[in-house]
């Protein structure tokens, strides 16, 4: 959960971006767009679930993947996790 506190209505991009580690170790970034709007007040509450299961699309490698928090372009934070292997 994260929330976002301005002072008066603005129009947020809310984005995250996930630093995936690919098979040979190195990064590869992917960014997931979350909403586009005016916010009320400046303020925006939401919560996103990630599944890190394997897909067609995407196979997941262990190690640390970085995934940040991206408001209007710009990296407001970041959570690290470690994946283990199978």
């Amino acid at each position: 959960m994260c929330e976002l506190d301005h002072a008066d209505p603005l129009k947020t991009r809310l984005e995250y971006a996930v630093d995936y580690v690919k098979q040979n170790g190195s990064l590869s970034r992917k960014v997931f767009m979350i909403s586009e709007k005016i916010m009320p007040n400046g303020k925006s509450e939401f919560r996103k679930k990630m599944d890190f299961s394997d897909k067609t699309t995407r196979k997941h490698y262990p190690g640390q993947h970085d995934i940040y928090l991206v408001v209007n372009v710009v990296e407001k934070g970041k959570v690290s996790l470690h994946l283990r292997g199978k």
